[in-house]
């Protein structure tokens, strides 16, 4: 097992992350989906190695599993990035996420697409009229029944996604088959998933790594839940050596590493539909 905190490591993650940097330059996305809050950490690695990396195009999304009503929260967040993002043409959709068993990956694909498909689809019936005019129609009609599937297949086809999953190689290989997720393995079949491993994620569950805090409240049980909506903002001393051994690995100087993006890590909750940003 390597050492997380040795030179070994860091050196095996700074180039797992400058294989992701070409990866996403070759992919040329147009929005790039940052899941909080194991992919901070990420993005500002990989603007640390590519300082022409298009911070300008991250969007960042609640995803953690603190998170009250992650689903709901995921597919209503990416239901507004996608209307936003939609001008008629492609878009190129790219994420990254952390995995062992490939859960989190997982979830946020299946998200995306429940959000991908719902948009799609109101559009194709925005493009058949109004309600009115479906009634005369009659939605079981088979020529309209044809018409939405095929607009609704178009729009969903010009708005591809794929992710690149950081995969921790010596957890995953501590999992049993059974254990893994399987809708991570069909993304992998179908090649939504672009799998780039690291022998230790240096990152991931680490005390004092993740900048972003979440609201805080009590649900109706008087449990504790987190709430979508960025707090607060803290990159501690362990995270900012972090960056800035990363920075000495691929010859960057560490006095001018700071943690990026800090304003749409802050906005983020804007993409969160409102009834799910309060209790």
């Amino acid at each position: 097992m390597v050492d997380p905190n040795s030179q070994k490591a860091y050196d095996a993650f700074a180039r797992c992350f400058e294989i992701a940097a070409e990866k996403i330059r070759e992919y040329e996305p147009d929005v790039i989906i940052a899941p909080m809050r194991g992919a901070v950490p990420f993005i500002d690695v990989l603007h640390i190695i590519d300082e022409s990396f298009p911070l300008d195009k991250v969007e960042y999304v609640s995803a953690s599993s603190v998170v009250h009503r992650r689903k709901e929260v995921l597919k209503g967040s990416f239901r507004n990035i996608i209307k936003a993002s939609d001008a008629g043409e492609q878009t190129k959709f790219l994420s990254l996420d952390e995995v062992i068993s490939g859960n989190s990956a997982a979830i946020v694909s299946k998200q995306f697409d429940a959000a991908r498909w719902e948009y799609a689809n109101d559009k194709a019936r925005d493009s058949l009229g109004s309600p009115e005019q479906w009634k005369s129609i009659g939605s079981d009609d088979p020529g309209f029944k044809r018409a939405i599937e095929q607009h609704r297949a178009e729009t969903i086809e010009r708005m591809p996604y794929v992710t690149i999953g950081i995969v921790d190689k010596e957890k995953r290989d501590t999992i049993p088959e059974d254990r893994r997720t399987p809708a991570y393995q069909r993304m992998l079949e179908k090649g939504i998933v672009i799998p780039i491993e690291t022998p230790s994620i240096l990152s991931m569950d680490k005390i004092g790594f993740f900048p972003a805090n979440y609201r805080e409240g009590t649900d109706g049980e008087g449990k504790p839940v987190h709430l979508p909506v960025v707090e607060s903002f803290h990159a501690g001393p362990r995270y900012l050596d972090f960056l800035k051994r990363i920075a000495s690995i691929v010859g960057k100087d560490p006095a001018k590493i700071s943690p990026c993006n800090v304003g749409k890590i802050t906005d983020s909750y804007k993409w969160v539909p409102e009834e799910l940003r309060t209790l």
